[in-house]
């Protein structure tokens, strides 16, 4: 998509959203991705996820797969919020946040370990506030 900006009297020149909206999902995949680096070489965290009778091993693909698909899902809204909402930026940065809050109650509480939870925690929190944060800043007026 793209947006307009222009001074009085000059002809608006059209500036495209694409390249920072993906800096910005390729920024949050890359932090979480070193989060999972960090807690699995450093501290050698096995983060291991219960759902239900099943233990899945987090590997980093599956980290890197969920940065992109929330980046993914996150510019989505946003780009439909630009059509629809007065202020696609604040009602995004909501939604976004209440999501994130809600992430922090379903796949971190699913850990096996404490090291499992404590990590699962950081890596929802480090995607998604670069996500919000990166994000949002691109966000163009109805």
């Amino acid at each position: 998509m793209t947006s307009t900006n222009a001074a009085p009297g000059l002809t608006p020149v059209k500036q495209s959203t694409n390249g920072p909206r993906i800096v910005t999902m390729v920024v949050a995949t890359l932090v979480g991705a070193a989060v999972w680096f960090v807690a699995r070489v450093a501290f050698d965290v096995k983060v291991i996820a219960k759902t239900g009778a099943t233990e899945t091993t987090v590997q980093l693909p599956s980290v890197i797969v969920a940065g992109v698909l929330s980046g993914l899902l996150g510019w989505g809204l946003l780009e439909l919020l630009e059509r629809k909402a007065s202020k696609p930026g604040t009602v995004w940065s909501v939604i976004a946040s209440v999501v994130l809050v809600l992430s922090l109650f379903t796949g971190p509480l699913n850990g096996v370990t404490t090291g499992a939870k404590v990590t699962l925690v950081l890596l929802h929190l480090a995607v998604g506030l670069v996500l919000i944060a990166g994000l949002a800043r691109t966000a163009r007026k109805r």
